[in-house]
Parts: C-alpha cells; sequence; structure tokens
C-alpha cells in the first residue's frame, strides 16, 4: 500500500512538471515571437505561427485537464497523454521552425528543430496505436503485439534516420542562407505513418461495436484528417497545420471519452451508493450499543477510503455475561473487498454466537472461506470474547495491528505479541488464542493499519509513535471521544492529502461490576 502511494504521487509530481513546462515554453512562444517581430515574417510564416500557438494553448488545457482527472480519479490515461505531449512538442518545434527559418546564424537550430519535428509526426502515430489497441482491449492479441514490437523497432530506425538526415540531408536541408528545403526522400518518413494510421482503422473498425458512435467517428477523424492535411501541405507548400488539426481532434476525443465516461460513472455511483447504504446497515452504528449495561462502554467508526471498504468492526453479546468484539481488515479495497467483508463477518458471528472460542471460530471461518474459492483475497482479524463480570477475556490476533491498553491512571501502550497468519491464507490452520484480563477503569483501542498508515502531502506516515502520542495527549474519558478525538488528529495530520486506506477504530471502557 505504502509502495503504491508513493508511485502515485510520482506520477502526480511528473503531471504537474509537465503541464509547468507547458506553460514556460508556451509562454517561450509569444516572447520569441515578439523578438522576431511580425513585421519580418511573411504572411504565410504568421498563419503558422498563430495556428501552432493556438494550438499549444489547447493542448494545455487538455493536459490541465488531464492533471485534474488525475487528481480527481487517480486514472491516467497513459497513451491519450503521451499523444497530447507528443502534439505539443510538434507544435512548437513546427513554431519554432518558422521563427528562425532565413536566420544564417540559426542554421544549426533550425535543422535540429526540425528532425524533432518530424520525429514527432512518427511518435505520435505509435502513441495513437497504443491508445486505440488499449481503448479496445486487444492488446494481448498475437498479431497486436506483433505490430506493437515492429512498430517499436520502426521507431529506433526513425530516430537513427533522423540523425542520418543531419549529416545527409536525405529528407530535408537546411542552406547556408538558413532556409529550409525538401530533400529527395522527404515523403519516406511518412510510409510508417501512413501504415500505423491504416492498421489503426482496421482495428477500429473490426471492434467498431465496442465503441459509441460518437467514439467512432473521433477516432476515424483521428485517422482521416493527417491524409487530407499532408495533402494539402504538400500542393500547398508552406502550409503545416498537422499539428494544429490533430490537437482539435484530441480534443474531440477527450470530450467523447468523458462523456463515455460519465455515463458509466452516473451507473457505477448508483450502484456505490446503494452498496455504502448496505454496507452501513451491516455494521452497527447505534451508539450506545448497549444503554442498559454499565460494565462497559464502546464506540465504533469506519472511514472507507472509497464508497464502500473491506474493513469492519463487530461487537455484540454471546450471552449475559460474555461480549465478542471483533476489528478486521480484508485485502484489497471496493466492492470485493467489501463483499468478501460482509461474508467474513457473517461466518464470525455466527461461530462465536454458537459458542466458539475466538481460535475455533477463525479455525473454521478460514476454511470456510478458501472452500467458498476466495484464495485470492485474506483478512486480517483481532477479535476476543470479554467475560463481563470478570473482565477476564480470550482473544486472537491474525495478522492484525497489534490493541493498544490503558489501564486506570496510566498511559496507553501496544500490547505486543505473536501473530497468527491471516485468515483465508492457508486451510487447517490452528489460531493462538491468548488470555487477558482488564480491571476496572481499564480503556482498550483496536484500530486497522489505515490509521498508523495515514499519509501526509510529505509522504510521511502517522505511525504507531504518532497514534500512541496522539492517544496520551488527549483527554478524552469516553470512548467516543477517544474515537473522535484520533479522527480529528488523524484530519490535521493527513491535511489535503488523499486516504488510501480505509479507516476503522474500536474503544472500550472496561467499568466492571
Amino acid at each position: 500500500m505504502a509502495k503504491k502511494r508513493i508511485k502515485l504521487k510520482k506520477k502526480g509530481v511528473f503531471n504537474a512538471v509537465i503541464l509547468s513546462i507547458y506553460v514556460l515554453l508556451t509562454l517561450a512562444s509569444i516572447v520569441l515571437l515578439c523578438i522576431r517581430g511580425v513585421s519580418a515574417l511573411k504572411p504565410v510564416y504568421i498563419l503558422n505561427i498563430g495556428a501552432d500557438i493556438m494550438g499549444m494553448f489547447v493542448a494545455l488545457v487538455l493536459s490541465a485537464c488531464g492533471y485534474v482527472d488525475y487528481r480527481g480519479s487517480g486514472e491516467y490515461h497513459r497513451f491519450y497523454m503521451s499523444m497530447v505531449n507528443v502534439v505539443f512538442l510538434g507544435l512548437f518545434t513546427d513554431e519554432i521552425a518558422w521563427l528562425v527559418d532565413a536566420l544564417p546564424r540559426l542554421r544549426m537550430v533550425n535543422l535540429i528543430d526540425n528532425s524533432l519535428f518530424y520525429l514527432a509526426t512518427t511518435v505520435v502515430g505509435y502513441f495513437f496505436w497504443r491508445y486505440v489497441t488499449s481503448l479496445l482491449h486487444v492488446t494481448e492479441k498475437k498479431w497486436i503485439k506483433r505490430c506493437t514490437a515492429l512498430m517499436g523497432i520502426c521507431l529506433i530506425i526513425a530516430l537513427v534516420m533522423r540523425v542520418v538526415n543531419l549529416f545527409t540531408g536525405i529528407y530535408f536541408t537546411v542552406n547556408r542562407d538558413g532556409v529550409y528545403e525538401r530533400g529527395t526522400l522527404f515523403f519516406a518518413p511518412m510510409v510508417f505513418s501512413v501504415a500505423v494510421l491504416m492498421l489503426a482503422f482496421i482495428v477500429i473498425m473490426q471492434n467498431r461495436e465496442k465503441l459509441r458512435l460518437s467514439q467512432r467517428v473521433a477516432l476515424i477523424l483521428y485517422v482521416v484528417m493527417p491524409f487530407i492535411v499532408s495533402v494539402m501541405t504538400v500542393s500547398i507548400y508552406g502550409l503545416s497545420v498537422t499539428f494544429s488539426v490533430l490537437v482539435l481532434v484530441l480534443v474531440l476525443m477527450y470530450g467523447m471519452v468523458n462523456i463515455e465516461r460519465g455515463m458509466k460513472k452516473a451507473v457505477i455511483e448508483k450502484d456505490l451508493n446503494m452498496a455504502t447504504r448496505i454496507q452501513e446497515g451491516v455494521l452497527p452504528r447505534e451508539f450506545p450499543a448497549f444503554p442498559d449495561r454499565k460494565e462497559f462502554d464502546l464506540y465504533a467508526s469506519m472511514d472507507p477510503a472509497k464508497e464502500v471498504g473491506g474493513d469492519f468492526y463487530d461487537f455484540f453479546l454471546t450471552d449475559e455475561d460474555h461480549l465478542a468484539v471483533v476489528v478486521a481488515d480484508v485485502s484489497g479495497k471496493g466492492v470485493p473487498a467489501a463483499l468478501f467483508m460482509m461474508v467474513a463477518k457473517a461466518l464470525l458471528k455466527n461461530r462465536l454466537k454458537n459458542g466458539d472460542t475466538p481460535g475455533q471460530a477463525l479455525y473454521s471461518v478460514n476454511n470456510q472461506l478458501l472452500k467458498g474459492g476466495q484464495e485470492l483475497m485474506f483478512v486480517t482479524v483481532w477479535m476476543a470474547i470479554l467475560e463481563i463480570s470478570t473482565g477476564k477475556g480470550v482473544s486472537v490476533n491474525a495478522g492484525h495491528e497489534h490493541p493498544i491498553l490503558k489501564h486506570r491512571g496510566g498511559s496507553f501502550e501496544a500490547v505486543e505479541y505473536r501473530h497468527s497468519v491471516p485468515v483465508a491464507t492457508m486451510e487447517d490452520m490452528r489460531f493462538r488464542e491468548r488470555e487477558f484480563k482488564l480491571e476496572k477503569g481499564d480503556t482498550l483501542f483496536v484500530y486497522t493499519d489505515g490509521v498508523p498508515e495515514a499519509m501526509n502531502d510529505a509522504g510521511k506516515f502517522y505511525g504507531v509513535p504518532g497514534m500512541l502520542e496522539g492517544l496520551n495527549a488527549m483527554e478524552a474519558e469516553s470512548p467516543k471521544e477517544v474515537v473522535e478525538g484520533m479522527q480529528k488528529r488523524l484530519e490535521e495530520f493527513v491535511g489535503g492529502a488523499e486516504q488510501f486506506d480505509d479507516i476503522t477504530m474500536l474503544c472500550l471502557n472496561y467499568n466492571g461490576i
């Protein structure tokens, strides 16, 4: 979990850096245009530069939208954003090419810049292919894999040939006057782009039933428009708006994808809202839970990282003198974990209600879960049965966090002892039971790993020491005050950072008879 958080945070930083580069290059483009001066440029140059700058602004907006989408949902459409990045590079290099054209002292800049421009025309086709195949979920087909591998080789060849062109001028040259001129093999690099777009068109048509009409139109436009623009650039030498047109198609694609995403999201949200209500009904939420019992008091909360979570807690009387307490954490998040949680919770409660000890209950539930085909998920559990009249109890820790205990007049301390393995990992496992005794005025605090693993914007974990410090700094006495106090301290520590894990806490005060 910690590695996943760090990875997501690094990707967020990468997106922010790319967006910052976009802003700087766009501003630099305007500054360079002002330095060169509009009056010194031919009308066709001004047309191309204006189209490039407008396209860069559009690409900047698309990049910002992608960054916002990522911050909001964690989704990162890698190949689409790669297309945006390459198109932005194409627009920037095209503008620079027009600005430095016919400036002999900047001949080498012109040469290198145009090399990057033509490389971008090749790379953007490759990323479109990757985007289409991933969007249609056909990346595992053998012929798709072979085509993708071949395209990767062609990209390497294209890069080498661009370097070769600097010395041979087979594609284009920049003469001593700093003027760009097409070479004899000017059209050769277009072969790759044409082949890629034709293959992408074939894939789109073969899998068109997977796409809505609006999506098909957007993708086909991306295939068709480069051909139309290529004809224009050949017949009207000096006109270069390929990337300007592509960025407009990317806007259309973004809109179509987001319409589809919005429709799916609406359905998913409806289902998740229902799942949330179901889960809220499964966990005991009414407090005080046992208003007629003065021997103890308890309070618990579960804050899922998503709409539904895999953490759960439970407490109930197995008879008039025994209280069962369970806190557990299912591997994974979201709906699958929530479903697994509900099954595990029901099975555990049933076994304890039937008179099993904690170890016996976990032994039985462990085998039931594994026989039910749930071997891909597991659950860590801390559970105990407390004899209310004496404060004596029996607990089991199946791979869960160490409980925290505060004796009357003392401070909160972690009670560390050897764990058993998590539930649903191996068949016929015996779970070690441990006896304990609560004295009058003792407080027990049990939690899931979402508490110590809460992370702030600086990448620092709250940690068990921080949790103990927070508990001991509070003047709270009732279980509700303890749990709510910890919730507040966690919120202050985390700040604006995203919650990556479910957070569950249960606090019990033993008052004795």
